[in-house]
């Protein structure tokens, strides 16, 4: 299958019923939602695929990233596809396992990541990504209001649906079925981003308390963990470490660096994160 990423991404297939057809790519990244009766796709741009990292390096569905990744196998049929990827993490190895399913106006997507050796693991990630001039956002029970031309980011509470009010409206629901085993060193949100009219949506498990802390810039100049002996002068300082603890994502976006963390988990640990989004 690694054909399949030598000449980059390109529309590969669809899932269709009576009413909708789902697009995907080569990657088993969604591309586009299709209501055959309106006649007309759901946004101007749509991406719903996975990533996971340990902070040295991440992979993605959408993008050739920085950790070794290759398909292992793709199947598909009329309403449902399954893809599987083997990913080389900078201390470890594992598995994702993707199916989407379209069942009559909903979209299933699970991940399910599974460690193939003992690995340091940073954060697992199911992402949605749209772009559309007039959508407007519910969640947490009440209208989010976001201001124009401006990148912000909030923390949504895991319990309550996303709704997406646009040409076709979304329900879109994140589970995260195994949480309550790995929430005692990680936390388990969903969390939405904004720049312009571009949408970002997370549900992610993200390691806070593991085996490896150290500092990573993120920067064009510099993308990579910092020398160690910059990492150990922050890190005792507890209150400037707790400060930067992914101080980028979740206080200054622009900063140039943060305080990250991985956790050893042992070969055979499964996690797995599903999305459900509920059209019309």
């Amino acid at each position: 299958m690694v054909f399949l990423l030598i000449f980059g991404d390109f529309n590969m297939g669809y899932l269709l019923n009576d009413n909708y057809k789902v697009i995907y790519n080569n990657r088993g990244v969604i591309t586009g939602i299709y209501d055959l009766h309106q006649n007309k796709s759901c946004f101007e741009y749509l991406e719903i695929g996975s990533e996971c990292g340990d902070w040295h390096g991440y992979f993605s569905q959408k993008k050739i990233g920085s950790l070794k990744s290759k398909i292992i196998s793709f199947n598909c049929d009329k309403y449902n596809f399954k893809i599987n990827y083997e990913i080389h993490l900078n201390q470890g190895k594992l598995s994702l396992e993707q199916t989407v399913k379209l069942i009559g106006n909903k979209i299933v997507q699970t991940n399910k990541f599974l460690l193939l050796k003992d690995s340091y693991i940073g954060d697992l990630v199911s992402r949605i990504k749209l772009k559309s001039k007039n959508s407007i956002i519910t969640v947490n029970k009440g209208k989010l209001i976001l201001p124009k031309n401006k990148s912000i980011y909030y923390k949504l509470n895991p319990k309550f649906p996303i709704n997406v009010e646009n040409n076709i409206p979304l329900n879109i629901k994140f589970f995260a079925p195994y949480e309550d085993h790995y929430l005692k060193n990680a936390s388990y949100y969903k969390s939405l981003s904004r720049d312009q009219i571009e949408y970002i949506f997370h549900n992610r498990l993200r390691v806070i308390k593991g085996n490896e802390m150290f500092i990573k810039f993120a920067k064009w100049w510099y993308n990579k963990p910092a020398p160690s002996w910059f990492t150990n002068l922050v890190l005792k300082i507890k209150p400037l470490s707790d400060f930067l603890l992914y101080i980028r994502e979740e206080k200054i976006s622009n900063f140039p660096f943060q305080n990250v963390v991985n956790k050893l988990y042992r070969k055979g640990q499964l996690f797995e994160l599903r999305t459900e989004i509920i059209m019309g």
